[in-house]
């Protein structure tokens, strides 16, 4: 794989300066060959900005997810730095380990990357309130109604809603 491959993903989002840019910084971060890299190299090049606020972030772990590469959850990331995740701070899960239903809280920290928590709250809550759902949980559909509303308007939210989308998709078992 190229690191040229890896910019052009990004661009179609970022553009091709900034993708350019954040792609040869991580490289070089991680001192990994400008040109050609490994699957592996590649992975991990796209989990470093998978970290990075706003967009970059944004399209990074949507990247991964189209590689096929797996998504590091905000339950496992939570449960490594801070102890033991509790049954409040997760999503409910069938026997399987698919999601059956999303706390309102884990639907905000899918949506929070680009416009802070607060903002990815007052989205949620207020679209929440138009479609007349629960304010706790959301099923499956519940969640995909909630983001496509999100979806559906303008700007950097309506953005992220289409990413939060896909990995809710991916969430609750395809």
């Amino acid at each position: 794989m190229t690191v040229r491959s890896l910019i052009e993903m990004l661009a179609a989002s970022l553009g091709w300066e900034k993708s350019a840019e954040v792609v040869d910084a991580a490289v070089m971060r991680l001192k990994y060959p400008q040109v050609l890299v490994t699957p592996e190299q590649a992975s991990d090049i796209l989990a470093e900005l998978a970290k990075s606020r706003g967009m970059v972030g944004v399209t990074a772990r949507f990247a991964r997810s189209r590689m096929g590469l797996p998504i590091p959850s905000a339950a496992s990331s939570r449960a490594s730095s801070s102890g033991p995740t509790t049954s409040k701070a997760v999503a409910a899960t069938s026997n399987r380990g698919m999601a059956r239903s999303i706390l309102i809280g884990e639907l905000v920290k899918l949506l929070s990357g680009t416009e802070g928590q607060e903002r990815a709250e007052e989205a949620v809550l207020d679209a929440i309130r138009r479609l007349r759902l629960p304010s706790r949980a959301l099923s499956r559909n519940q969640t995909l109604a909630v983001l496509d509303d999100l979806a559906s308007r303008t700007g950097p939210m309506a953005v992220t809603a289409n990413f939060a989308k896909a990995r809710a998709i991916l969430l609750f078992g395809g």
